[in-house]
Parts: structure tokens; sequence; C-alpha cells
């Protein structure tokens, strides 16, 4: 047998003050090949790591059933929040989901009650606080112990004992009683899931503490439990530990203590309990006990789409059919529906196509689509879909409301024709021919995102206007977890770096050249592990410079490539924000970034994973250009000073009443004159369009593409030259074909996808029409998204693959070797979407006319 370990810590430990170097991988992993029978996560005042816990317990119960993952937290225990104190440490840890939620929330409050102490931000928990979550959620569904030597009952132990040494008597009265009353209270609040804790350490306090611990449990009745406090996994990795601490300052426990603050097997934890009096057997059972009292269970639920109140539409009558139910069996359904939102949803999408005059089978069988995938997609995740964007419907026309403008559209939600007409974008998708299946489709169940674009400088204030609305934590920013990139690792290794010759770290020139050496590729830098050992997958050698240098450093590589990866901070996601229209505990927890906005401690896909809904509110400047232009010409009485915000937009600038065939637009797009041309601003976007002149939406939104792309080989022709020269003359793209082989036939197939791109299909979708048309290679919309994600993360080991499949799929070879060579092999490494560009050249048109 071997123990529990009830008290260890992983990089989330490092959001307030660098701390750990464990990753959650790894100390499971080593846990698990030491024998332990379990492991607690208990990182300081953090819960966001978590759900990755969760998610490794899933991958080793087949192999490990027996290995049990606890959840718990080290708070920081005080009566008061007060500056100039000691901020106790203190182990919770969940026995069950209820417990589990109550960590949620007391770790929320303290976040939420943070403030700064002697120049760190200190998150406390007050002994009151913990007395109130368990009057509301009742006892029995947390675990305690007395925690380190940074605890209150360690202090006071030592205290007492320097007393009692010097003879005072007065002193160790008073030290005793504050154990008794400390101890009586813990006990008091969580019976017998309250443990003194121990910990295998040859530090002289902490021999001390060890020392006096059994008589405390023996007259108080309650059992001690060992625990190694890991913040590095092996007692080999103590260099590397020391040296990322020593990158940064702060207040730290003395180096003492961190010699033995490691993921200890069995023999090292006996072997330093010497000398303690106490028995390792009992000890071990002990923390077997606690490991018997967790249950096994994790956090993963279908995500829920939040909802909001709705004009309530009369359920159609069971023997009337607005609808052929032959033809449009879903939107019938819907019609016949009990539920609110979907019987919204219908009447709404009506309305707005007889509103707008596109009132046929066309649209309606389109909207038909939409419904049945979102309907199928629905009972799959067990949400209302037809929600999702309603919610959003519902926040745009505050949006509107509180003064900024919403974007034409930004990713594949434009491809809706319901959102379009909900009025959450912009774009009319049949006009525009954007397939609904980029945004959703039976094949991929789950929800697809909506971003949208809104005004920086109202961003606040639409965050105010929501929580008036939904509560504080009705409406969350997204975290974000910063790790050690590449070359911070190197910077950072520098930093704590220690030898005889290099006493106060490497000198930060050498450090910064050190960084210099590592290439990056398209704005990624390579990974450690590609600049030491190459990469053959992505055709990388190893970089002799880098190397050269580094092993002029005993130890150097070894401290970069151990904490490369690692959290070093937090952050708010640059649009993500969660609703919680319930309880917000019930799935999530928050704290705050250092800016003081309240955030979510799960990540992006942690937060999903408990069954959150994120909606993207993005900021680009544009938007606040576009607003106070619109102010100015109605201050100087250009437009009509009784129409609102959206009613001058709409007006003016909306992508359906743009005048895109007036030809000064283009003009002035093509001569530079244009100050602020969205997406065309920088030197390369002039460059472009002053080249390739577009002449319409669809064209814009090509050169958007075009002008991204590199070419094929080394020094050979770019996508942008290719479409330049064969927009000026397509004959050219005919002799191209007939040098190739295509037939006359294929030719005739290929011109849907190749006139309208000028022979440069340079967009997603491009790709994937031409791949998935039955008389080119007939992919499945499954293999064409895979052959879309191949190409835009250029995964080298598998581009032969897929080029085999085009030639295996292809109707003939020498189409299939064509299709490769001008519409998949240009799009290697990156490719914008056609739906995302063409509406962002909306917006650029929209800077044109203004």
């Amino acid at each position: 047998m071997a123990r529990f370990e009830m008290h260890s810590h992983s990089d989330m430990s490092n959001i307030r003050l660098i701390d750990c170097i464990n990753t959650v991988d790894s100390l499971v992993d080593y846990a698990i090949e030491i024998g332990l029978e379990g492991i607690c996560l208990t990182d300081h005042e953090a819960l966001g790591n978590w759900i990755k816990l969760d998610q490794k317990r899933q991958k080793i119960q087949e192999k490990n059933p027996d290995f049990k993952i606890g959840y718990g937290n080290e708070i920081y225990l005080v009566d008061e929040r007060e500056t100039n104190q000691r901020y106790w440490h203190f182990i919770l840890i969940a026995k069950d989901p209820i417990g589990a939620k109550m960590l949620r929330k007391l770790s929320s409050n303290s976040w939420m009650n943070s403030y700064f102490d002697r120049g760190m931000e200190r998150v406390p928990t007050l002994k009151a606080e913990i007395i109130a979550c368990v009057d509301e959620f009742g006892k029995g569904h947390l675990i305690a112990s007395s925690a380190c030597l940074g605890s209150e009952l360690d202090y006071c132990i030592l205290e007492m004992d320097k007393a009692e040494k010097v003879g005072n008597l007065e002193g160790k009265a008073e030290y005793y009683y504050r154990i008794v009353d400390f101890v009586n209270w813990c006990k008091s609040i969580f019976g017998n899931d309250y443990y003194f804790e121990i910990q295998p350490a040859q530090s002289k306090e902490q021999i001390i503490v060890n020392r006096r611990m059994k008589a405390l449990s023996d007259y108080f009745g309650v059992k001690i439990v060992v625990t190694t406090d890991a913040h590095y996994l092996k007692k080999s990795d103590r260099e590397v530990h020391k040296a990322f601490l020593n990158s940064k300052q702060g207040d730290r426990e003395v180096d003492e203590f961190y010699a033995y603050a490691y993921l200890q097997t069995t023999e090292e934890v006996i072997e330093n309990l010497e000398g303690t009096g106490l028995n390792y057997a009992e000890l071990e059972a002990n923390t077997l006990e606690v490991k018997s009292k967790i249950q096994d269970f994790g956090f993963a639920h279908k995500q829920q789409v939040p909802q909001v109140e709705v004009p309530v539409y009369p359920k159609e009558e069971i023997n009337h059919h607005y609808f052929d139910t032959n033809k449009y069996p879903t939107l019938d359904y819907l019609m016949h529906s009990d539920n609110e939102q979907e019987r919204y949803w219908v009447n709404y999408c009506i309305n707005a196509l007889k509103e707008k005059q596109l009132w046929n089978d066309i649209y309606l069988a389109r909207l038909e689509e939409e419904a049945d995938i979102q309907k199928v997609i629905g009972e799959k995740l067990e949400t209302c879909m037809f929600a999702y964007p309603i919610f959003l419907q519902h926040y745009i026309d505050s949006f509107w409301e509180i003064g900024s403008t919403v974007g034409a559209g930004r990713g594949s939600a434009c491809s809706g024709l319901n959102h379009y007409l909900l009025g959450i974008t912009q774009l009319d998708p049949i006009k525009y021919n954007l397939p609904y299946w980029r945004y959703s489709n039976k094949e991929r169940i789950e929800l697809g995102d909506i971003d949208i674009d809104i005004c920086p400088s109202k961003r606040e204030e639409i965050f105010t206007s929501i929580r008036e609305e939904v509560g504080q934590l009705g409406c969350v920013q997204v975290c974000t977890y910063g790790t050690e990139t590449t070359r911070s690792a190197i910077s950072t290794a520098c930093r704590g770096y220690r030898s005889k010759d290099f006493p106060d770290g490497i000198d930060n020139d050498v450090a910064q050249y050190m960084t210099s050496l590592a290439p990056s590729e398209r704005g990624f830098v390579w990974p450690v592990h590609d600049l030491v050992y190459g990469n053959e997958e992505k055709d990388r050698k190893p970089v002799k410079n880098f190397l050269a240098e580094v092993k002029k450093y005993p130890g150097l590589l070894e401290i970069i490539e151990k904490i490369e990866g690692l959290i070093n901070h937090r952050g708010i996601h640059a649009s993500g924000v969660n609703f919680y229209m319930n309880d917000p505990f019930d799935s999530a927890c928050f704290m705050k970034a250092t800016s003081g906005a309240i955030v979510t401690q799960f990540s992006l896909h942690d937060a999903e994973y408990c069954g959150d809904v994120k909606f993207d509110f993005l900021v680009t400047e544009i938007q606040d250009v576009i607003v106070q232009c619109l102010n100015m010409l109605s201050e100087y009485n250009e437009v009509d000073q009784n129409l609102s915000l959206r009613q001058l937009y709409d007006k003016y600038l909306h992508p359906d009443v743009l005048p895109i065939e007036d030809d000064k637009m283009w003009n002035a797009l093509a001569e530079g004159k244009v100050l602020k041309l969205f997406q065309f601003d920088s030197q390369v976007g002039s460059q472009t369009v002053k080249l390739l002149r577009p002449k319409s939406p669809r064209e814009m939104a090509n050169c958007n593409s075009v002008m991204r792309l590199m070419a094929s080989e080394k020094g050979g022709e770019t996508p942008t030259e290719r479409y330049k020269r064969m927009k000026d003359n397509m004959s050219q793209w005919y002799t191209e074909m007939q040098r190739w082989r295509i037939s006359p036939a294929d030719q005739k197939i290929l011109e849907k996808y190749y006139l309208e791109t000028y022979a440069t299909p340079a967009q997603q979708e491009d790709m994937m029409m031409i791949l998935m048309d039955k008389d080119i290679c007939n992919f499945s919309l499954k293999e064409a998204n895979d052959a879309r994600k191949i190409c835009a993360k250029k995964q080298m080991n598998r581009i032969e693959e897929l080029h085999e499949l085009v030639l295996s799929k292809a109707t003939s070879r020498q189409l299939g070797e064509y299709v490769w060579e001008t519409a998949i092999k240009p799009q290697m490494g990156y490719s914008f979407s056609l739906i995302h560009s063409l509406a962002y050249s909306f917006v650029g048109l929209q800077t044109i006319y203004l």
C-alpha cells in the first residue's frame, strides 16, 4: 500500500506569485509511477486546473481504476480582511459535487474581496464565510486539514515551543489556548473530517511540529495525515524549481522548506520522518481514510444555452398547418412547439422574410434546412439551439441603444439565414452563396460561435448595462492563462540560473541573444523541442547556434525545457463572455484579473466542458470610427438628425443599401483615397487593392485572402501575382488547363469555382466546395473539413495522405493534380474563410462610402 497525497500543487499556483513547476499531467503520472493511491490538487487559492485534472482522471481510469483524484484548494484563513496580518494556509477538499460547489463559491468570494497588502494581492477567506457556506449547504461535504508551516496551527505550535524553551509560561499559555480555540473551531465545522497535517522534512521547524503533533492528536482526538506539499516532482528537480523561483521576486518560504516540497516516494517519506516518533503506517492509513471519503466525480456537462424572455407567439392549432408539412416539416414542428423560444424563432423569421420581401421557396427551403440542423443538434446536446441566436438578438438590440454599432458579421455565422433575419448578422447568405454547413451541420454536434464586433469605447458601458439586468456574476469575461513560451522560458531560465560562475544569473544581453536564435514561422515561435531536436514532421532541423550557446551553461537547457509551457500569469480573453442566468456556482468559479475585472477561473474550453456557453463580443476600432463619423454627419446636418444610431446605420451603411455598383467607390479604393480602409490600411493591403483593383464585394474578399498567402515554392509566383495575371487575361487560365491536359468537360466543371476567383481559389470554402463537387473529388463534408484543417495547420505528417486521397477520389488523376496545385497547395499554412472576409469587405466598403 501507499498513501493518498492530500496536498499538492500545479502551475495554477503561479497566477499571483511564481510558485510551482508541476503540471497536472506530470503530477498525476508521477503519482501513479511511484505507486500512490491517489492525489488531490490543492493550488494556492486557485481552482483553474480542476478541469484538466478531471480530464486526466478520465484518461487514467481504465488502467488505474483505484487511483483516486481529489479536488481541493489551499485557502488563506483569517478572521477579518485587514492589512499587516498573517494569511494562514488551510486545506479544503471536496468530498462530493456539493463540496466542489462550496469550494467554487468560497474561492470566488475570496477573489471578489481581494486587496493588496505589502505589495501582494491577497485573497483570504474569512472563518465566518466558511461557517455561512456550511450553514447553506450542510455539513459533511468538505474535508479540512491544518496545512503546512504557513498554517495557524503550526505557527502556534512553534511559538508555544519557543516560549516553553525560554520559560515564558505566559507566552506558552497564550499559544496553547489559541491552539485549543482553533482546533475546537475546526472540529465544530468539519467534525471527523478535520485532520492534522505533518510533512516529511528535516528542517528545524518542521521537526518541531512533527514531534509535537502526536500529543495534540491524542488530546483532541484528531487524526494525523502526512502530505508532501509538492511544488516540484522529484528531488532532482530542485535546482529547476529554485531557478524558477529566483527568476521572480516575492515573499517566499525559506529555501530550507522547499528542499522537501516535492512528491516524495514512500521510502523518502519514511526517511524524512526519522526522529519524529510518528508511525508511518498509521499516517498512511489516515490518508487512505481520507481517500475513502472522497467520491468519484467530475465536472463534464452538456452545454446549456442561456435564455431570455421573448414575446409569446401562440401555439398553432394541432389541425392547422401554416407550412406545407411535406416541404417544411421542421418549420411546421416549430409552429406547434410547446417551447416559447422555438415559436418565437420561427415566427420572427417568418415576419422578417415578409418584411424583406424574401418570401419564396428558395428562402423557405434554406430556413427549413437551418431549422432542421438546429433541432437535431439541440436534441443531441439536450438544449434549445434556437435560444442561442435569440439570446444574442436581445443583447445586440441593447448595444445599439447604448451607442455602439455592431459589425456586418464575423466568422461563419454570416452563413445563417436565420441570423440575418434576426438582425444578428447583416449579409443575405443566399444572395452571396454562403453555405450554412460552414457554421453548423449534423456531422458536428456542437454549438457554433456567433462572433460580433462592437465599439471599444462602449465595451465597459455594455457590460455595465448587462450586469444591471443579470447581476454582477450573470455576465463574466472569460479568463486566459499565459504560459512560459519558448522565448520567455529562455529569458526566465537565464534570470533564475545560478552557478559558481554566474551567482546572479546570466547577463540579460546574452539571454536576449539566445531568445533571438529561436526561429518563428507566420508569427509562431518554434517550441524548445524543435530548437534542440528538430521536427521531421515540420521539416525543421536543430538550431546549431542555439545549442552551442546554451551548452556554455551546464544545466540551463534542462531548466528551459522543464519550465516551458508552465502557467505564469492570468489574463482576460479578447472577446469571450459567459452568461449565468441561474446559480453561477453550479458550473463556474470566478476571480479578478490583474486589472480588477471579474473573470472566470476556468479558461474557455474548460468552462465549455462544464456546460457554459461563450459569446464573443469583439472590439474593433473601426466601429468607433464609424460611430464618430455618423455622429459628426448628424451634428453638421448632413444626415437626418432625428434618426437613432441604428436607423442612421440601416439607412446609409447596411450592406443591403450600400451602393456597391457605384464606380466612385471602387475607384476611390483602387486609387488609395480612403484614409481608414478596414482590413487594407497596412502597406501590403494598400498595395494589393491598388494592384488588383476589385470591383465587387466578392473580389474585395478575394483580395483580402490572396494577400495573406505565400508562394507554394520559394521564389515562385505568389497568389497575388497569379490573381493579377489571370484577371488581366483569363484566356491564360484556359491555356494553363490545356497544358495540364484538363478535358473540356472538366474545364466546364471548374469554371464555377475558378472564374469568380480568377483561377486563384484562396478561400477555405473555395477549396472545400471544389473537393465536395461530385464531378471533381466527391469528398464528404467531413473529409473536406478535415482537408481544411490539415491545410490551415499545415500538418506535415498528413499532407501526403491528403494528396493521395485527392488523387484517388478525383474523377481523373490529372484533374486531381491540378486541383491540388492550384486550390489546395497555396492554402497550406494559412487561409481565410470567404464568409468572414466577405463580411469584413462590407465593413471596408462602409469606410469607403463614409
